[in-house]
């Protein structure tokens, strides 16, 4: 069975569309949330968020993606390829605000474990796109999000310029244990990098992910590869701006950048 999108998101009294100035039909934000320039509230960090998340990584091309990364920034590469990360989340009532979401980002090693640049994102919320980009610096951009009917899991996301992408994820293996992950978020922001903690809690399941990218869209440069392992975690719990008390290192993030860096740690200004 397909998920079906939320009618509207928990903050907002009608769904907003592309274009649509939010504050029409908003009944306003809870009070001390910060705004925007553009005049959009969004929640003060950190964010919690509990939902379903879908994620592929990829093998590419290093020269594929460096030119997505900010400055001074390489990627956790293998001999000349780079490790992707594609993601899908729902995110449901339990988190500061509910919303669908698409990304792209490339994997990095740091002096502390596991890192990632997000170069591409899309979510269907307002307030979770200006807080994306005010907070962190994640490019967050609004995107409609549909159910395709295909898979366990199956999902499209479109904007003005058409398709982005379409997932469909079956489950094929639950794995025993929980599998905390922490890594930082790399970003750039007014100017400077800006490395913000985020840990992900939840059971997974390995499974079967399909995903299709358009060929003349921002992610068409993973057209033609398929993803090494695609996991599924069906309540996963998130911080997002933790501080260091709730990231503790866990053994996950290190061994895959031990596994897959051949280049010396980096160290990111914080």
């Amino acid at each position: 069975m397909s998920v079906q999108p939320d009618s509207c998101n928990s903050h907002t009294a009608a769904c907003v569309p592309i274009g649509m100035d939010p504050r029409a039909s908003s009944p306003g934000p809870p009070t001390g949330w910060p705004v925007s320039a553009d005049g959009i509230a969004y929640p003060p960090e950190p964010w919690r968020l509990r939902g379903e998340l879908y994620g592929s990584f990829w093998l590419v091309p290093r020269s594929t993606v460096e030119a997505f990364l900010p400055e001074g920034v390489a990627p956790l590469a293998v001999s000349d390829r780079a490790l992707v990360v594609t993601g899908w989340a729902v995110y449901r009532p339990g988190s500061v605000l509910r919303y669908r979401e698409l990304l792209c980002g490339v994997a990095l090693r740091a002096d502390d474990g596991f890192g990632l640049s997000i170069t591409h994102i899309w979510v269907d919320d307002p307030a979770s796109m200006a807080g994306g980009r005010e907070l962190w610096g994640v490019p967050k951009q609004l995107a409609r999000f549909a159910p395709t009917g295909s898979g366990a899991f199956g999902e499209e996301a479109r904007d003005e310029g058409g398709q982005i992408a379409r997932l469909t994820f079956d489950r094929t293996l639950p794995v025993p244990g929980q599998w905390p992950l922490t890594l930082q978020a790399v970003q750039e922001l007014r100017g400077r990098l800006k490395v913000t903690r985020l840990r992900i809690d939840g059971r997974v399941d390995l499974g079967r992910a399909v995903w299709r990218f358009s060929e003349t869209g921002p992610l068409g440069f993973l057209r033609g590869h398929m993803p090494i392992l695609s996991v599924r975690s069906g309540s996963a719990v998130i911080g997002f701006g933790v501080d260091a008390s709730e990231s503790r290192a866990s053994f996950l993030p290190d061994a895959l950048a031990w596994l897959l860096s051949s280049r010396p740690r980096q160290s990111y200004g914080r």
